[in-house]
């Protein structure tokens, strides 16, 4: 299996990081600059340069390719290596695959039977489909910090990002 990831962060990656876990040939692309999660600490020990433990912990057995999507040089090389994948996931908000010419419809003309995995904080849908979604968003949201934690106490988020390897393994079971 191979899967073309166009992820940011964790829920993305997570669910490419399973695939790759199982076996699948996973391309991760990232701005020349590197994805955020690069730059977040903590970093292992004793590591130069140094290695956030968040971008291994998600990031491990892939290969990358850094292309910069915004620009008609990136949209090509892109589907250029979309027409040899079986999957692509990505996990911007929704709309904006589709801005920079890498959205579903465009990888389906160079690949018909592509899977097309679209993870978004709010759905692809709805009123409020637009907006930028973290775990501690979702976690705030859905009601669950509201049940975590001591039953008179103040809210407490879950000690791990929940919602997003929630959101990861179920894109990655898809």
């Amino acid at each position: 299996l191979r899967v073309l990831e166009a992820c940011t962060t964790w829920a993305g990656p997570m669910s490419t990081c399973l695939l790759a876990d199982l076996g699948a040939d996973v391309i991760k692309v990232e701005l020349p600059e590197g994805e955020v999660i690069r730059r977040m600490p903590p970093y292992l020990p004793d590591s130069d340069p140094p290695l956030p433990i968040p971008h291994v912990t998600v990031n491990r057995n892939k290969r990358s390719l850094s292309l910069d999507l915004r620009t008609p040089e990136g949209r090509d090389v892109f589907l250029k290596v979309a027409a040899h994948v079986d999957v692509v996931v990505q996990n911007f908000r929704p709309g904006t695959m589709d801005k920079w010419g890498v959205g579903y419809e465009n990888v389906r003309k160079v690949k018909p039977d592509i899977v097309y995995v679209s993870i978004s904080g709010f759905g692809q849908f709805g009123p409020d489909h637009d907006r930028a979604g973290y775990d501690t968003l979702a976690q705030a949201l859905s009601g669950f910090i509201a049940l975590n934690g001591e039953p008179k106490g103040n809210p407490v988020r879950a000690a791990t990002a929940l919602g997003d390897d929630l959101a990861g393994l179920h894109a990655a079971l898809s």
